[in-house]
């Protein structure tokens, strides 16, 4: 059972995304924006996929710039 960080700041689809991977069985969590998300990994939960919403290109950079979608991190990183 994989453990989920959900990045989306549309609540209806940030909800629909967790209903679905939580009925194929994995733990998911949900945040709004981009700063949240780094508060949750920086807590090292000990996510195994981050999936983040693309439509944001300013958060998307942010997290690039800062090395977040390398190696520096142990998870898959998922960009829609």
């Amino acid at each position: 059972m994989e453990k989920i960080l959900i990045v989306e700041d549309e609540e209806p689809i940030n909800r629909l995304v967790k209903q679905n991977l939580a009925l194929a069985g994995h733990v998911c969590e949900q945040v709004y924006d981009g700063e949240k998300a780094k508060q949750q990994l920086l807590s090292d939960r000990g996510y195994d996929l981050v999936i983040m919403d693309g439509g944001d290109c300013k958060m998307g950079r942010r997290f690039r710039d800062d090395g977040w979608f390398g190696c520096r991190r142990r998870c898959i990183w998922i960009v829609i």
